[in-house]
């Protein structure tokens, strides 16, 4: 599409607090700095147009009128990432048009509310230090347009990378591995070899691992020699031929703490968990209603820790395998009175509230609250830590910590593809029936559409916008319910 600058192109000249121009040279050519949402380039006006370079995107500017009248800019692949990437990303939404990387000794921080959309079966290699940090409101998001993209992208995949690369709600979806060889056939949504990022409020969601000989291992992550640490994560929906979750081996040891493992999938082995040579601690973590010949498979020389949790309809028995001593035998009673085993597991019904619309936050009856370790920090209510991505607030209710997985009331996402022309995806989370409104304004609060207007039940939707009949410029998208209303900034480019 094309950017119009209108008015004078003088130092430190702003287009509608989102595009910024800054006026470097007059002679012998006009030379600008344009710095936007994801891109900051130079322009060389020399009267026909000619081109500038950001990132390897290209930039043909066509000057109308000297003295900073109208110029145009055509942006060329403007929001289009691939190869290696470092410095800042976001925030907005991002096309993966090729394998994306961070190489070693590079650093990559990508921002809060940015969405990497892979067009295609792209991986996004790390080798050097990655930064993906969202906030409860404004998440980073990896996925694909499953429909336009059927062959989906093959996951975030780390290779002896930086320890101190961090992840903080991050929603992990649709990623895809499939090969008859390793390491291409393990870790649908991300394959950590030899490093440890952490994970913390994350979701794993919808990833496979597969392989025409049964061998793909961990649909949402597959850990080797990795001591990642997972805390208040989501995995669901994930599917592996052995561990529909998560794979873990080779002299590692993860730690799970505070997470819900729900509604993964094996064909093989493990419908929650399969490990094998390594060592593995959960805490205070749900594994609920996996399929597969046994919740969390116990491979050889596992050295588990595994206590104060919840394991409740697991198909095949909740472990399997070389099931440490103890483990899964009822022996005592916990503080709340629940029958127990020796390391304070129960198996229990945590008791969702609505799991088939993926809300893992707990009724108020569940056996789950301040049933978990005593020793651990406190819930913000000040009781004792409960089992599960989400406590349940005894003053408040049943709203806890903020999460990708359910918001309290309603959650909207950055449209994408954004800027756009003429249309784009809005997409947006409703937790309760309410009245829902999407509504578009312009920047002087016109309504210029609508396109959501009634009562909608709990789950997620996606709508799209068509522009062709609106001009050039910044809009306004707000999702109003009953209890709350949200508003995010979109640009229409022609």
């Amino acid at each position: 599409g094309s950017l119009f600058i209108a008015g004078s192109l003088g130092d430190a000249d702003k287009l509608n607090d989102e595009v910024h121009i800054f006026q470097r040279d007059e002679t012998p050519h006009l030379l600008y700095t344009v710095d936007m949402p994801g891109s900051m380039f130079s322009v060389d006006i020399s009267g026909d147009g000619t081109y500038a370079t950001a990132a390897g995107k290209h930039v043909h500017a066509n000057q109308m009128g000297r003295g900073g009248d109208i110029v145009e800019i055509e942006l060329e692949g403007i929001g289009e990432l691939s190869g290696a990437l470092s410095g800042t990303l976001g925030p907005g939404a991002f096309h993966v048009v090729d394998t994306i990387s961070v190489i070693a000794n590079d650093t990559l921080q990508i921002l809060p509310a940015t969405t990497l959309n892979f067009d295609g079966p792209y991986p996004f290699n790390i080798y050097g230090l990655l930064f993906a940090e969202g906030t409860g409101e404004d998440s980073v998001v990896f996925t694909t347009d499953t429909t336009a993209n059927p062959d989906r992208w093959r996951g975030i995949r780390f290779f002896n990378a930086n320890d101190s690369s961090r992840f903080s709600y991050c929603l992990i979806e649709y990623g895809y591995v499939i090969s008859d060889e390793l390491p291409d056939n393990t870790g649908g949504g991300c394959y950590v070899e030899m490093c440890s990022p952490c994970f913390s409020n994350c979701v794993f969601k919808d990833n496979t691992a597969a392989s025409n000989m049964d061998e793909g291992f961990g649909g949402g992550a597959y850990l080797v020699e990795s001591s990642s640490a997972f805390t208040r994560c989501v995995f669901t929906g994930n599917h592996a031929d052995k561990g529909g979750a998560v794979g873990c081996v080779l002299l590692g040891d993860p730690t799970f703490e505070n997470c819900t493992i729900s509604g993964n999938s094996a064909m093989n082995l493990g419908g929650a968990f399969y490990c094998s040579e390594t060592s593995i601690s959960l805490v205070n973590t749900i594994m609920e209603g996996n399929e597969g010949p046994g919740g969390f498979y116990f491979g050889d020389n596992v050295h588990a820790t595994i206590s104060y949790g919840d394991f409740y309809n697991n198909q095949g028995g909740d472990f399997a395998g070389n099931v440490p001593g103890g483990l899964g035998v009822i022996s005592t009673i916990n503080i709340n009175g629940d029958s127990c085993d020796s390391y304070f597991n129960i198996f229990m019904n945590p008791l969702f509230i609505d799991p088939t619309i993926g809300n893992f936050h707990l009724q108020e009856t569940s056996p789950c609250i301040d049933a978990g370790d005593p020793t651990y920090p406190l819930d913000p209510d000040s009781t004792i830590t409960d089992i599960g991505a989400f406590y349940y607030h005894h003053t408040s209710g049943v709203i806890g910590n903020n999460n990708l997985m359910q918001p309290s009331d309603c959650h909207l996402y950055p449209n994408f593809p954004n800027p756009f022309n003429p249309t784009t995806s809005i997409r947006f989370d409703v937790a309760m029936p309410d009245y829902i409104t999407l509504k578009i304004y312009n920047v002087i609060g016109q309504e210029v559409a609508i396109l959501t207007d009634g009562y909608l039940q709990a789950r997620s939707y996606q709508v799209t916008l068509d522009a062709a009949n609106l001009a050039s410029g910044i809009y306004y998208y707000q999702l109003s319910s009953s209890n709350s209303t949200h508003t995010r900034k979109m640009a229409v480019l022609k």
